[in-house]
């Protein structure tokens, strides 16, 4: 069926529409997309100190971004990012304060922050929307203020960490 004319009272989407040229403006391929699990191993975090977390397993990695603990904006994908954390803390114990922070660059003062008080065994996250550029990279970071290291869960469905682009 050749469509030459929308009518206001309706159009049947059962019918096949036969399209000639280039149809722009329809979607987003939202790549770059990198999807990182738990690699099975715990992490332990040392009292009152920010962390790199560690134990990551790419999944999914469209652009080869994921690379010594970090992700890496390649070439030419800057725009818009799609950036969602989860990790579980191991002790049993209450903690006053239990830090998530996503760093752009190594910048100290560059990042997303998530704040949480931990009680026994909690899982938290954390999702935003950031710009960023070629060249860009991340760190997850972690912190906790308890007396002692804790450990932190590296197994693959406690913790989870992607990084996709939903706009150029």
């Amino acid at each position: 069926m050749a469509l030459s004319k929308i009518q206001s009272e309706s159009i049947n989407l059962a019918d096949t529409f036969a399209f000639t040229g280039t149809v722009t403006g329809a979607g987003e391929s939202n790549s770059p997309l990198v999807l990182l699990k738990g690699n099975g191993n715990s992490q332990s975090v040392t009292n009152g100190a920010f962390v790199t977390l560690t134990f990551w397993t790419a999944e999914s990695d469209t652009d080869s971004m994921y690379a010594s603990n970090k992700i890496t904006i390649p070439s030419g994908k800057g725009g818009k990012y799609l950036i969602t954390a989860q990790t579980k803390i191991e002790t049993a114990d209450d903690i006053n304060e239990v830090v998530m922070r996503i760093r752009t660059n190594n910048n100290g003062t560059d990042f997303m922050y998530f704040t949480h008080r931990s009680t026994y065994r909690d899982t938290f996250g954390m999702t935003a929307v950031r710009d960023l550029s070629a060249g860009d990279n991340l760190t997850l970071d972690v912190y906790h203020s308890h007396n002692q290291a804790e450990n932190f869960d590296g197994d693959n469905y406690k913790s989870f960490w992607s990084v996709s682009r939903i706009k150029s």
